[in-house]
């Protein structure tokens, strides 16, 4: 039932009307923006994997760099109550004139719950990520990074993908 509620979740974000393009008005500021769905999969013990799925909100500083929040919950696995939340922060760009992107992040901030043993409390991540400029609005990505929980012994590489959704917000500058 959790991957029917996201599949259904994905499919009705990316038909929403947030497909903004840029603004081209005179005098009308814009703020770059990106909204994403997230898949991660990782190992919170030698023997106990988890999935989780998660939504991002990124505002753009510069045309490359952006920062936001992030906030996971368990969907896979035994941990139904595991929950992350905290801050990102990340630089993504094309490989040359392609639609091939690149993005490298990370990722700061607390979790654990789902009464995992193992610990959790302050999180931190770093990850790449490579994917395809789908259309001006859409992009799709694959990433891989690692999970670090300070407070307890998980500490795991993790693999994800992600589909994001960018628009363009009215600046109140």
């Amino acid at each position: 039932m959790p991957i029917l509620f996201l599949i259904v979740f994905i499919v009705f974000g990316t038909l929403t009307p947030l497909h903004a393009q840029a603004l081209e008005w005179s005098g009308v500021a814009t703020q770059k923006t990106i909204e994403s769905l997230r898949f991660e999969a990782f190992n919170i013990s030698a023997t106990e994997p988890i999935g989780t799925y998660g939504y991002r909100l990124c505002r753009f500083l510069s045309p490359h760099l952006y920062w936001g929040g992030a906030c996971h919950s368990g969907i896979l696995g035994i941990r139904g109550g595991w929950f992350t939340g905290g801050l990102i922060a990340g630089y993504t760009g094309a490989v040359g004139d392609s639609a091939l992107i690149y993005d490298l992040g990370g990722f700061f901030g607390g979790g654990g719950g789902g009464s995992a043993p193992q610990g959790g409390g302050m999180v931190g991540k770093a990850e790449a990520s490579l994917g395809w400029h789908l259309d001006p609005s859409f992009e799709a990505l694959v990433s891989t990074g690692y999970n670090h929980f300070f407070n307890g012994s998980i500490s795991s590489p993790y693999l994800g993908f992600e589909v994001r959704n960018i628009f363009y917000e009215l600046d109140a500058h």
